[in-house]
């Protein structure tokens, strides 16, 4: 004998939220945004907290150029290999993600892609230089610094 004159469960038992095995009234969502905004002088005070920071723990060396004619990925390691000779930076060139930033002062093909394939090293413009590449990154090396460093004092006195 059947207790109800419906065959089979309910069809608004799962959707109904009053029901028991009903869903839920106000649950959670995907398309719920966590960014949050940082302010350009609140950027710029974290960049420069950072950067001295970095200086301060010998984590920062300059390069008058960084030159590889080719292009080429050996040209690159062979960089790395004479930087990590530099008292304090002998860690430089291990096989870590995130272990050395590159800083150049202009968009530079060559350099880029000869330093694409290590995996320890990611490049970028002294103007696209952020806080969370100085966390995530051990070393940081500035190329040309006169002209990096006059483009980060640009962004820093804002």
């Amino acid at each position: 004998m059947v207790d109800s004159w419906w065959p089979g469960e309910w069809p608004w038992k799962a959707q109904n939220s009053i029901w028991r095995g009903g869903g839920i009234t106000h649950g959670p969502t995907s398309e719920r945004n966590y960014e949050k905004k940082v302010n350009k002088k609140m950027a710029a005070k974290a960049l420069a907290a950072l950067l001295s920071d970095k200086l301060r723990n010998d984590r920062i060396i300059f390069l008058d150029n960084v030159s590889l004619p080719a292009g080429k990925t050996k040209e690159a390691a062979k960089t790395l290999g004479a930087i990590s000779k530099v008292k304090g930076f002998e860690t430089l060139s291990l096989k870590k993600n995130g272990n050395v930033y590159l800083v150049l002062p202009k968009k530079d093909d060559k350099a880029a892609r000869a330093f694409k394939n290590l995996p320890q090293v990611e490049s970028g413009e002294a103007r696209n230089l952020n806080a969370l590449d100085l966390v995530t990154h051990r070393y940081i090396v500035i190329s040309d610094p006169k002209e990096s460093v006059s483009i980060l004092g640009k962004r820093i006195i804002k």
